[in-house]
């Protein structure tokens, strides 16, 4: 039943790629863009055959917490539709959450509203995007026949779709498609936003985002897109939205002035304020935020022995102890994995990104051809550099480094491949048509 289904759903999709206009891409043939959405099933499955038979105890990952909660109201339809039907548009009542939820393992994790001794490690997990994304898959059973593992095929489809937006607004920056795709199809990328999880989402939203605003002044419809998008991402992680619009914006208002003058100036800027609020100036500081992320997380690394723990310097509510951790900060985030984790089979896709990575940045110091696209290089490197620090200073474990750096790690790999990209594109170009 669940192949079939998943076989039934793939055919029609694929027929809606070859077909429709808006999976037309300039440069890429519609062969191109139906291999990206093979690799992309190719990854959202493998994803799920990792948090699906890898974890003794489903329950303890954000999948299986997203099946338990997902299962309990769409098994709610079958006594009370009313109810159910409530709580899976998000209007319901505490009182009726309280009632058929109380057995949840996520629903109600740190929740002020709600006891927090409701359902499970409540303190470990974010309830606003695991709520989004229970109530997705609960409508998402009514398609599958309550096949859990098909769910897996819409999210893939919702981040392809984010994709095909995302290089078409790369476009407009003067980024050739043929880069964009191969950036996009890093494994880290296909791997960590093509399951059935909040990173898939984001690449959705993001495209939407990166779309909408770099077509305001060609379609109406933009502006309904970007603004979907950026509520998406709201809900879905509001750190990386601030990496994404910021620059942006920036770089939309001053794009036609002297790029390095506006960069600095900018940077001064946010310097600034953020130095304001170290020092509680602005009310309460970043760093108090920061503080509790690390805490938690350490917290959490210690009580599940996670083998990934990289030892950081502790964070504290001042500007001494945040500018000491900087270095581990990139170091942890942008040098690992590394040699260091070459035992482990499970990280050599990450580490040979890395090492890639590495050589293409001692490649581009090299290049005469570094000040094209002078504006367009900065927010780039401005945007995932942005994600970096946020990571960097609240994350220790390695494997959440790896999943959460993964969707704006093609920025970076874009950044350090612009100089060339017009080779890239001769050299590609046997191969797209």
């Amino acid at each position: 039943m669940t192949f079939v289904l998943a076989l039934f759903y793939i055919i029609i999709f694929s027929f809606l790629i070859l077909k429709l206009d808006f999976f037309k891409i300039e440069s890429l043939s519609k062969k191109v863009l139906f291999g990206i959405f093979a690799l992309k099933l190719f990854a959202g499955f493998a994803w799920f055959y990792v948090y699906d038979v890898h974890y003794s105890d489903k329950r303890q990952t954000d999948l299986g917490a997203v099946r338990h909660d997902a299962s309990l109201i769409y098994e709610l339809y079958q006594s009370n539709i009313k109810d159910a039907l409530l709580i899976s548009l998000g209007v319901s009542s505490d009182s009726i959450e309280k009632k058929y939820l109380m057995s949840s393992v996520a629903w109600f994790g740190n929740t002020k509203g709600f006891n927090k001794s409701i359902g499970n490690a409540s303190e470990t997990r974010d309830p606003i995007s695991l709520r989004l994304i229970t109530r997705i898959n609960v409508f998402l059973s009514v398609l599958s026949f309550n096949q859990f593992s098909v769910h897996t095929f819409f999210f893939v489809i919702l981040s392809y779709i984010g994709i095909i937006l995302w290089i078409k607004a790369l476009i407009n920056l003067g980024i050739e498609p043929i880069l964009s795709m191969l950036a996009f199809c890093l494994p880290s990328f296909l791997f960590w936003n093509s399951g059935i999880c909040k990173e898939s989402l984001c690449v959705l939203a993001i495209g939407m985002i990166m779309y909408g605003l770099l077509n305001l002044k060609s379609y109406r419809s933009s502006w309904l897109i970007f603004v979907l998008g950026s509520i998406l991402l709201y809900f879905l992680k509001n750190y990386l939205l601030l990496c994404v619009l910021l620059p942006m914006l920036i770089y939309l208002f001053f794009k036609h002035i002297n790029p390095l003058k506006v960069w600095v100036f900018s940077l001064l800027v946010i310097f600034f304020f953020l130095v304001l609020n170290l020092y509680g100036y602005l009310g309460n500081s970043v760093m108090h935020y920061a503080v509790e992320s690390q805490n938690t997380q350490i917290y959490l690394a210690t009580r599940t022995l996670a083998t990934s723990f990289l030892e950081v310097p502790k964070l504290y509510n001042n500007a001494a102890s945040f500018f000491t951790m900087l270095p581990y900060a990139l170091k942890n985030t942008l040098l690992m994995p590394n040699l260091m984790h070459i035992e482990n089979f499970k990280v050599w896709p990450f580490l040979i990104e890395n090492f890639i990575a590495v050589a293409l940045f001692i490649t581009y110091l090299f290049s005469s051809n570094k000040q094209a696209n002078n504006h367009v290089r900065v927010l780039l490197l401005f945007t995932f550099m942005s994600l970096i620090l946020i990571i960097g200073y609240n994350i220790p474990i390695l494997g959440s480094i790896v999943r959460l750096k993964a969707i704006l790690f093609p920025y970076l790999f874009i950044f350090l491949l612009l100089p060339y990209q017009n080779t890239i594109k001769r050299s590609f170009a046997p191969w797209l048509e």
